[in-house]
């Protein structure tokens, strides 16, 4: 029984192609291997397929951050460069609310005090079971998850969506979308000031296996900004950052 089927893949950073058409798949009970020379794409399929992101030190984490827009943190403590505990602080001061979980072998309860103060969600002692951890990703995920769409309701005095029923309104007023343009317009609501390029978008909403053009992201945010303004007061909702993407302002 196949656990993962990945067609045609291709990732983009910026003008750079990194994977051009990467076709496979995984049965269950297989242990499958990337094999290439370097900067041939094996980390960077990894990166997509699993949506993790690793960083060396405490710097490029920071870059990362800002830069990926990641759901959930595992920060070490011990990092180079820059420490787990002042790159946590850091974070949060620049407005960064994703759950951040602190590992280390640090025990003591002052440093977990100090984790914890500078704004970790939680904190696990070095050495931990990886199902401890699992569990732990998974709770804080579900917690993360139902806060956005709590408030993705209060995002904006005018524009409000109803995750439950799918339905988006401007003063009250309902905005008729297709099943794809809610999903992008929810998407962009619960990751609001973030900005998305039309890659990212792309694998968020219509998966990593999708195998149309990128320019379809540019067509459903025009086709969304003519049905909010048929209803609103003309004002742009989605914003056009450009060189980058697309955001909610």
């Amino acid at each position: 029984m196949e656990i993962l089927n990945v067609k045609n893949l291709v990732v983009n950073y910026g003008m750079i192609k990194a994977v051009k058409g990467a076709s496979f798949f995984v049965n269950q009970g297989e242990i499958v291997a990337l094999i290439g020379a370097n900067g041939a794409g094996k980390t960077s399929i990894l990166h997509t397929i699993t949506g993790l992101l690793s960083a060396k030190d405490g710097i490029e984490g920071a870059i990362l951050a800002h830069r990926e827009s990641p759901e959930l943190i595992l920060l070490d403590v011990m990092l180079p460069k820059k420490d787990g505990f002042s790159l946590c602080r850091e974070l949060r001061k620049d407005g960064i609310s994703v759950p951040i979980i602190m590992l280390t072998a640090k025990g003591e309860e002052k440093d977990k005090v100090m984790g914890l103060d500078f704004g970790a969600d939680d904190y696990m002692t070095k050495p931990f079971g990886i199902k401890e951890l699992m569990a732990r990703i998974r709770a804080h995920l579900r917690r993360n998850d139902s806060e956005k769409i709590e408030k993705g309701f209060k995002e904006t005095k005018k524009l409000k969506l109803n995750e439950i029923e799918k339905e988006v309104y401007i003063n009250n007023d309902l905005v008729n979308l297709t099943v794809k343009e809610f999903e992008l317009l929810s998407f962009l609501m619960l990751n609001r000031g973030k900005t998305f390029s039309r890659d990212e978008l792309l694998n968020k909403v219509w998966g990593i296996d999708y195998m149309g053009e990128s320019r379809t992201v540019d067509v459903h945010i025009r086709h969304i900004r003519q049905k909010l303004n048929s209803v609103g007061d003309g004002e742009d909702y989605i914003e056009t950052i450009r060189g980058r993407g697309y955001r909610i302002k």
